[in-house]
């Protein structure tokens, strides 16, 4: 294409246009694009869009291409792993040309060799399969759908959810009944309540089934109120349960892993508070279980009569703590587990016999079990053990775990080379034999003939300007020279990409289905983590790394918004062959990871399905 045959972008027109604020003043003249009903707005987007089209009409062959190889390494029909609770097979299952999931559960069999865990066989559902949500028939004919948090009873025959179909994250909750007959098969659930509306995320039943927990937003889409609505009666006898008037703090509400406690989560940048209230008598007063103070911030995990509590009271990489069930006073914190240099404590997921700890050690993320079956000398916990994974890099993280009697944990690995990739892990003899087995009871699959075992990783320490050491992580094709260079390809080319940081909330290594090329023998592609939060600390060291690039020591700096008090809510929000973290952030409550499609929401409001 000539220069002279080339279109003339639109220009947008200047109007003059003054705000103040705090005495700064600003001068923007393009104010009056944010007016998005606007006719004349309306009309210079439909000319930007035109201008585009004109100078990227060469390209649609290329787009076509990488379209169809990005769709020919996805499993189009698959099947979620199951999660079980109270006598149920929990699952979200995707067939082919489908856009939305179906939300799913099977009766377990206990005569059957692993509950009779359900599975796809030649591609059809699983026998005895009710269909509790179907985004198809829930989406069809909508110009937009998104399912937001789900939750069932403590019993399993009750389900609430959300749904937005005008993409303002503002949903409308409905109530099923599902009853409890395992002969039904199909769709089930018979709807029982449609009248509440606007709300935001986050939902949690009283323990009989009778109440339903949701917040709200304000017209500055902050959630700041917990409600409680009693199911079949009108919503305008609603009740508020907490209000937040602090602009800086949102508001989440969850439940527990054992569904006793009903979880109220405040929480700013760096501030945070939590209430709890039992689950038995959800018309009570929720108990505060310590005051805010300001730049403290912490979770709290119930877990039979005790909380465990991850807190930086003292600590900027925060400790973990215990205390009693009814405490309202942080003088009753018994601090546990503390970081070592170059760590950072996260979150615990606490169950009857064990708990997890969630930590970052030199960037990575990894997780160490807690022996709460026999204590050591002057602790009340006993061993603590390292959950090991065996790559350079990785992100290993908890999955979907709600039966706090369990004694297994399911945890999710993923790595640039390893696809996200889901286990079992046999912690019933922790006290003496330690950590057992790994069970792998799914892995991404990756078709188009993608071989990544052509494939390394490594990481690398770069100085920047101010002598602060930046990880950088690379992978390249094996027999790859170190020394020799290489064609820089972004990760929007290659098998493998990555989120980094931002603020200093960290999304870890992933290895992506949706990416449109390898790297050939002289392409690498290398993630800088340049952002700080939870890979980094304020006293990053300016030493020489050694040459094996083991990460030097950190001194974290406060979360600054990565405080975890997303719900691991109890809903039906498992992603089935979308393995990408989820692209929002706002804070729901602290909990547990429940059954899944009861999969975790941890900061996972609504989450990113790059499969389809």
């Amino acid at each position: 294409m000539s220069t002279s045959s080339l279109p003339t972008p639109p220009r947008a027109k200047r109007v003059e246009h003054v705000r103040e604020f705090h005495g700064d003043r600003v001068v923007d003249p393009y104010e009056w694009l944010r007016d998005k009903d606007d006719p004349e707005v309306i009309a210079h987007l439909e000319a930007e869009n035109a201008y585009t089209t004109a100078r990227t009409e060469h390209l649609e062959g290329l787009r076509g291409a990488i379209y169809d190889e990005m769709v020919a390494r996805v499993q189009q029909t698959d099947l979620g792993v199951p999660v079980q609770h109270a006598g149920w097979w929990y699952y979200t299952r995707i067939a082919e040309g489908e856009q939305y999931t179906r939300e799913c559960r099977v009766a377990a069999r206990p005569e059957l060799p692993h509950g009779g865990r359900p599975a796809l066989e030649g591609g059809q559902p699983p026998e005895g399969e009710q269909i509790l949500v179907d985004g198809n028939v829930l989406g069809a004919g909508q110009e937009f759908f998104a399912l937001g948090g789900s939750e069932t009873t403590h019993d399993g025959t009750r389900l609430a959810y959300a749904v937005d179909l005008a993409g303002d994250e503002r949903y409308a909750l409905t109530v099923t009944d599902l009853g409890s007959d395992a002969t039904r098969t199909g769709p089930v659930g018979d709807v029982v309540d449609q009248s509440v509306t606007d709300i935001g995320y986050g939902l949690a039943f009283s323990l009989d089934g009778r109440f339903v927990f949701y917040t709200r937003w304000t017209e500055s889409w902050r959630q700041h109120q917990v409600w409680r609505h009693e199911v079949g009666r009108p919503s305008d006898e609603d009740v508020l349960v907490h209000e937040e008037p602090d602009e800086l703090y949102w508001v989440g509400v969850g439940s527990s892993r054992d569904d006793r406690w009903i979880i109220i989560v405040t929480a700013s940048k760096t501030t945070s508070e939590v209430r709890l209230l039992d689950a038995a008598d959800p018309t009570g007063e929720p108990r505060l279980v310590a005051p805010r103070r300001e730049g403290v911030e912490y979770d709290v995990e119930p877990a039979g009569d005790r909380l465990f509590i991850v807190h930086n009271a003292a600590d900027v990489d925060y400790e973990l703590a215990v205390a009693p069930i009814d405490s309202t006073d942080p003088a009753d914190w018994v601090n546990v587990l503390g970081p070592t240099p170059g760590e950072r404590i996260v979150g615990c997921d606490a169950f009857d016999d064990f708990a997890v700890v969630s930590l970052r050690s030199g960037g990575l993320a990894g997780l160490r079990v807690i022996d709460l079956t026999a204590t050591l000398p002057g602790s009340p916990v006993g061993r603590v053990r390292e959950l090991a994974w065996h790559e350079p890099l990785y992100t290993l993280s908890t999955g979907n775990n709600p039966d706090p009697a369990s004694t297994s944990v399911q945890v999710v690995v993923e790595s640039f080379v390893t696809p996200r990739s889901v286990y079992d892990v046999d912690l019933s003899d922790l006290a003496t034999t330690g950590v057992g087995e790994w069970t792998l009871l799914k892995q991404q699959q990756v078709l188009g003939g993608v071989d990544l075992t052509r494939y390394v990783q490594r990481r690398e320490w770069a100085t920047a300007p101010d002598g602060t050491l930046v990880p950088v992580s690379i992978v390249h094709r094996q027999g790859s020279s170190r020394t020799a260079p290489h064609q820089a390809c972004s990760t929007a080319t290659a098998p493998t990409s990555t989120a980094w940081t931002r603020g200093s909330r960290c999304c870890g290594c992933r290895c992506s289905t949706a990416a449109s090329s390898t790297p050939s023998p002289t392409c690498a592609v290398a993630a800088r983590w340049v952002a700080g939060g939870t890979t980094r600390a304020s006293c990053w060291p300016s030493a020489t790394p050694s040459p094996t690039s083991s990460p030097p020591p950190t001194c974290s700096s406060s979360r600054a918004g990565s405080h975890r008090i997303a719900l691991r809510q109890k809903g039906l929000r498992q992603e089935v062959c979308s393995w990408a973290p989820s692209r929002t952030s706002h804070p729901t409550a602290s909990g547990r990871s429940t059954p899944a499609s009861r999969s975790s929401t941890r900061s996972t409001p609504s989450s990113d399905r790059s499969c389809r």
